[in-house]
Order: structure tokens, then sequence, then C-alpha cells
């Protein structure tokens, strides 16, 4: 039979829940901030499943991405990446 949590344990989860949000927002600003777009890509991508704690900072990098002036790579994976991304968030892009 599962042990139940007491109200104190329970807090204390979500108290370090809390933090450990705070911490992957700062991670997705940072990344968001530089100029590498191989890690922005890889970043949305990996949020996918979790993105709803993160709508904004995904919609801001997505636009960025969108917006990016060299538009893309010469790197198939980064392209292919970029395209689905970027198709999968509503985004019209063509091949």
């Amino acid at each position: 039979m599962p042990h139940a949590l007491t109200p104190s344990q329970l807090l204390s989860m979500k108290e370090r829940a809390q933090i450990k949000e705070e911490e992957v927002r700062r991670m997705i600003l940072e990344i968001a901030a530089s100029s590498n777009l191989a890690q922005k890509l890889e970043l949305v991508d990996t949020l996918i499943g979790v993105d709803y704690h993160y709508k904004k900072e995904i919609n801001d990098l997505l636009c960025s991405i969108y917006n990016d002036e060299d538009g893309g790579s010469d790197d198939l994976y980064i392209t292919s990446l970029r395209f689905y991304l970027l198709r999968k968030h509503g985004y019209t892009i063509s091949v």
C-alpha cells in the first residue's frame, strides 16, 4: 500500500518543484539570449511535454528562431529540426 504524504512533505515537494521550475526558466532565458541556433532548437525540442510550464519562454524562443536573419544552418539536422518545430507550433514556413 502506498505511503500517504503529510501536508508538510507535500508543501516541501511543491517548494522544490517551484525552485526547479525557476532554474529551468533561467536556463531558457540564457539560451534565448545566445545566438546558438542549435541550442535553442534542442531546448525547445527537449521541453515538449512540459511546455505548459514555459509557454511564454518557448513562444519567445520560437519567435526569435523564426525571425533569425540567417534562417538556419548548413547542417541538415538543425535545418530539419527548425522546420519541424516551427511547423509544429503553427508558424508558416516553406521548404
